[in-house]
Order: C-alpha cells, then sequence, then structure tokens
C-alpha cells in the first residue's frame, strides 16, 4: 500500500501521452476528462502520502516532474492548436524553466536538493489544471458548458493563471534563495570557526 502514491504518479506520466494525442488531433471533450483524471491523480497522490505517510524519495522527485511535463506539454499544445495566447504559454513554460534551473543551481552548490511543494505551489497547479480544463471545456459540445467556460476562461480565467504562475514562481526564487544565503553563511561560519 505504501506504493500506492507512487503508482498514481506513474498513471499521470502516463496519461501525458494520450491527454497530448487528443488534444492535437482535436479531441477536446476526450482530452478533457484525461485532463481531469491527472488533476485528481495528483490530488490522491498527495492526500496518501501525507494522510498515512506514504512518502518516497521516488514520490518526492516524480511528482513534481509529473506535474510540470503534464503542464508544459498542455500548454505547448494549446499554443501550437491556438486555444492558449503566446503570452500566457510563455509565462507557464517560462516559470518551470527558472524553476528547474534554480533547483538544479542549487544542487549543484549544496549537493543536495530537498524537494518541498511550496503552499502557494499546489494553489497554482490547482488553479492551472481548472483553467486548462476550462479552455477545453469551450471547445466542446457540452449544452450550457461550452459558454461558461469560454465566459470563464476570457473574463477572468487566463488572469488567474497567470497570477498564480508568476507569485509561485516568485515565492519559489526568494525561498531557495534564502535557503542558499543561509547555507553560504553557515559554510563561512563553519570555516572561519576551524581557522581561529
Amino acid at each position: 500500500m505504501k506504493l500506492l502514491p507512487n503508482v498514481v504518479t506513474i498513471l499521470r506520466f502516463v496519461l501525458v501521452g494520450p491527454i497530448g494525442w487528443s488534444l492535437l488531433v482535436g479531441e477536446f471533450e476526450i482530452c478533457l476528462w484525461l485532463l481531469v483524471v491527472a488533476g485528481l491523480s495528483d490530488a490522491l497522490d498527495g492526500f496518501l502520502a501525507r494522510r498515512f505517510s506514504w512518502t518516497s524519495r521516488f514520490g518526492e522527485l516524480a511528482d513534481p516532474i509529473a506535474d510540470k511535463l503534464l503542464a508544459v506539454v498542455v500548454v505547448a499544445l494549446m499554443l501550437l492548436t491556438d486555444l492558449l495566447p503566446w503570452w500566457v504559454a510563455a509565462i507557464v513554460v517560462g516559470r518551470e524553466l527558472v524553476i528547474v534551473s534554480g533547483a538544479l543551481a542549487f544542487r549543484s552548490v549544496v549537493h543536495k536538493l530537498d524537494i518541498e511543494p511550496l503552499t502557494i505551489s499546489r494553489i497554482n497547479t490547482i488553479v492551472q489544471l481548472t483553467v486548462l480544463c476550462f479552455i477545453l471545456a469551450a471547445e466542446t459540445e457540452i449544452a450550457g458548458l461550452a459558454v461558461f467556460a469560454e465566459q470563464f476562461v476570457e473574463q477572468i480565467g487566463l488572469y488567474l493563471m497567470v497570477l498564480f504562475t508568476v507569485v509561485s514562481g516568485v515565492a519559489y526564487v526568494y525561498t531557495w534563495s534564502s535557503r542558499l544565503r543561509s547555507y553560504l553563511a553557515e559554510s563561512q561560519n563553519q570555516v572561519e570557526s576551524s581557522n581561529p
């Protein structure tokens, strides 16, 4: 049972392919439901890991990678299929590149990396998936939902997604910069204390 969150995370990796394909060929309703399943799987594996302490190093690494892969693939394909403005796609993908680059830089200096998602990042994931689902819903023929989804996306959805993307990105940069400064200061103190 301790491996169940990892199995759910792997399922999300597997879903990236069908989600990307259905989006690319214009099967928007299928893509919508697959994306909903992927979003629910993200919530489920996180809940199981926290509620029952079914955590593992694999899960700590794989879960955020699955989230980022799914977001980048969907956003990139939405850009290619004219479902998403280029500036929104650039901000979302840019955030992911900044976070990954920052994590690699931090690890190169500190030689370890404890991946700890911030609360604002979890909120950003929820907002992002919700807005992406509404974008897809606006392209379907589901009575009532398509019209509401289109209005939501145009009036507030895109701006909400950009807001949380930027805020969560800045929060990560600030948090990891502070940790790096603390590490460097501690290392300097240790050097000074060892050289009286």
